[in-house]
């Protein structure tokens, strides 16, 4: 599933010059896609917890994957603009179920954090393929920008099936639920419906209260603006600013997200050796060092550099925690 997170995130970078002559559209209009997935991200915060506490682990993820498909087969149809658009949407709702679930599933697994690398690895994997299968195809092999879409869409089939099928006993083995306290406390009163709803609304409310939680979030909100707004709009700046052939700088977001991929497997080993508060602090500043090297972008380096500056502000006043011995 985070495989297919990946193409779906690294392929619109690569995409975005034939959206724009397709519908004869400029930046401002074509970044609304982004908006769009944005908005089905966030929203889906709100419910997916009493989803999961509604109809259990398997059918959370299928309902997701689901979502996902009512947006690839409009995209596929190559529809007007405002519907792909409409479509970005759906894929958002999906995604953000499917990774909360997800990241809940590999954080409680032994050596959790190796876990949770070789998960998002993968979507690393998946967004170093999506922009080299995107530019072949169109490119090379003169197809519409939307059969790309096709591809994603199969994936988004098989996981449906899959996933439901690798858990849906999935609360009878285990014995318990792998969930984090939150989870628990919509849990325990999920046959009461009046009383779910309050709990659900409650336990937002104590999460929102932690000081940990909000900076977190506000962490991760700046790196994913950083990573998805990087990527998509380097083809832009590529074609625009340094008279970059389309056919070709597809590739370079699949150079891109491959370095995503390699840290991800790679980098947790040598954090945990210097110690998570240090070396997080050197690879936003290297990350800040390289941006500053792609001159001419202007529009992007102001963007780029402050949700850097964020992510900084937010590791500097996160609580030491104390790491376990035992």
């Amino acid at each position: 599933m985070n495989f297919g997170n990946g193409l779906n995130d690294s392929a619109p970078g690569a995409l975005i010059p034939y959206l724009e002559t397709h519908y004869n559209i400029g930046y401002a209009i074509v970044s609304l896609i982004f908006v769009t997935n944005a908005v089905g991200f966030i929203s889906a915060a709100f419910f997916v917890d009493a989803i999961r506490a509604r109809f259990g682990r398997a059918k959370t993820l299928m309902i997701a994957q689901s979502l996902m498909a009512t947006g690839y087969i409009p995209i596929v149809c190559t529809p007007p603009f405002p519907v792909v658009v409409a479509s970005f949407f759906f894929l958002g709702v999906g995604m953000a179920i499917n990774l909360a679930i997800s990241n809940v599933f590999a954080a409680n697994l032994h050596n959790s954090t190796k876990m949770l690398g070789s998960m998002h690895g993968s979507y690393g994997i998946g967004g170093t393929i999506g922009p080299l299968m995107a530019t072949g195809m169109v490119a090379t092999g003169h197809l519409m920008w939307s059969r790309f879409y096709l591809i994603t869409l199969g994936v988004t089939l098989f996981n449906l099936a899959f996933a439901g099928w690798s858990f849906w006993h999935y609360e009878e083995e285990s014995g318990h639920t792998l969930l984090t306290t939150l989870e628990q406390t919509t849990s325990r009163t999920q046959n009461a419906q009046p009383a779910q709803k309050t709990g659900m609304f409650t336990s937002m409310g104590n999460a929102l209260k932690s000081k940990t939680v909000i900076l977190g979030s506000l962490f991760i909100f700046a790196y994913q603006g950083a990573e998805v707004s990087i990527s998509g709009w380097v083809i832009s700046f590529l074609i625009t600013f340094r008279n970059g052939d389309p056919a070709s700088v597809g590739y370079v977001t699949a150079g891109f997200w491959a370095g995503i991929t390699l840290g991800r497997f790679l980098l947790s080993h040598p954090a945990h050796k210097i110690g998570e508060k240090v070396f997080v602090y050197g690879v936003v500043v290297g990350a800040a060092a390289f941006q500053l090297l792609a001159a001419g972008t202007f529009v992007l380096h102001p963007i780029a550099i402050g949700l850097f500056g964020i992510m900084l502000i937010c590791w500097f006043c996160l609580p030491n925690s104390r790491k376990r011995t035992e």
